[in-house]
């Protein structure tokens, strides 16, 4: 009788979840759809009760119960659930990862899955650099007619994400930048310039090269478009509405190649780590003669699971970024630094803490939260350039 209830069991579940259901795909077994197919199987196991003859219906059913000490169906049910969850966790370290929100395109979406998200950055950068010392503002007036003091980016993203499959996602990032920077003169006097709009606009291809239980792999692919101006204007000493410094411009004004990759791994159910690589390639110059720096930046990072929705992580960043090609004639290169082509690049490596808070136990379902701040533990200037003294980022994203 126990074998004759298994295998009504058993056939009653695959009934309910064929080819693409419980045993290929069990990850996809909500706990809506968990709980109806339990009635459901409860009922046809009523029914099949009903059908067995009348003289040993309930008695050898209520004794090969109480000798085997459990009910079949549920010992049957709950087996193929803890199947479930088991794939489950293989289908969530393939497509998802706990990156820190400071690292972007860090994992794939499932076939059909959307992502939207709003991500604020901030960058202050207070007192020049020149290598890795410092330099004052009188050692800079000393070459240069006006000197930077400070200077805060602010960035306001707006992205959104989508998996055509389970390998291939597609991305897009709509940034409004807002820049100011502080000067002072020779002659004592400060001013403080000011630009806000619409930055480069990205688009990127995440490509899915290796996926198992625990690690997962993937390439991106993508170009930025100079939807960013370089004609920014502003009020400064040399007269009104003077063309502006190449840091202040608010995007590159050439289209670039963007590729990398990322890698990341769960060393258990509360710790994972991951790694990604950048490049991104100028190509051509702008309208104003110019072309900035080709950018490499290299991040790897490890986050820690106090909850199934509450994580916190440290991240190690370093960037890299060359001198500018070419030049903007509208600038004289005596009167600032920010003017001068070669005096723009530079490295910098950053440790980042940060934490995230999901608003579900379902990573691919709901509302996450998160916070990164940090700050420079080494950098080198081709200067005199601003310094970065903070870096945060805050995010807020929807999945469905």
């Amino acid at each position: 009788m126990r074998h004759t209830l298994l295998c009504l069991a058993f056939a009653t579940l695959s009934a309910l979840c064929p080819a693409q259901g419980l045993r290929s795909s069990p990850a996809t077994l909500t706990d809506d759809a968990f709980a109806w197919s339990l009635q459901r199987a409860r009922a046809e196991l009523s029914a099949a009760r009903a059908s067995v003859p009348w003289g040993f219906s309930n008695a050898a059913l209520d004794e090969d119960r109480s000798g085997a000490g459990a009910d079949p169906l549920g010992d049957a049910i709950a087996n193929a659930r803890q199947q479930g969850e088991h794939a489950g966790h293989a289908n969530h370290a393939a497509h998802f990862s706990t990156a820190p929100i400071g690292v972007m395109g860090d994992h794939l979406h499932r076939a059909g899955d959307w992502m939207f998200s709003y991500r604020y950055t901030l960058m202050y950068m207070d007192g020049n650099r020149d290598g890795s010392d410092s330099v004052s503002n009188g050692d800079v007036l000393g070459s240069f007619m006006v000197s930077p003091k400070r200077m805060t980016m602010q960035m306001h993203m707006f992205g959104a994400m989508y998996g055509f499959t389970d390998n291939i996602t597609g991305m897009i990032m709509l940034p409004f930048v807002v820049k100011e920077m502080s000067h002072v003169t020779r002659m004592g006097a400060n001013f403080t310039t000011r630009t806000q709009g619409m930055g480069d606009v990205k688009v990127k291809g995440m490509f899915g090269l290796w996926n198992n239980d625990s690690q997962h792999l993937h390439a991106d692919l993508g170009v930025s478009l100079p939807t960013g101006s370089v004609n920014e204007n502003d009020d400064t000493p040399m007269g009104p509405s003077s063309p502006l410094p190449y840091p202040m411009q608010l995007g590159s004004g050439t289209f670039d190649l963007l590729f990398g990759g990322t890698y990341g791994s769960r060393i258990n159910d509360d710790l994972s780590w991951g790694a990604q690589a950048g490049y991104t390639l100028r190509l051509g110059r702008n309208s104003a003669d110019y072309s900035f720096g080709d950018r490499a930046n290299a991040t790897a990072w490890t986050t820690y699971s106090w909850t199934q929705r509450f994580n916190s992580s440290v991240r190690f960043d370093y960037q890299y970024w060359a001198n500018i090609n070419g030049r903007d004639n509208r600038l004289n290169p005596m009167m600032v630094p920010t003017a001068r082509t070669d005096l723009r690049a530079g490295q910098r490596v950053d440790l980042l803490v940060g934490t995230s808070f999901y608003t579900t136990d379902n990573p691919h379902k709901g509302v996450q939260i998160g916070l990164e701040v940090g700050f420079p533990l080494f950098q080198h200037l081709d200067g005199p350039q601003l310094g970065t003294d903070f870096l945060a980022s805050l995010r807020a994203s929807v999945h469905f």
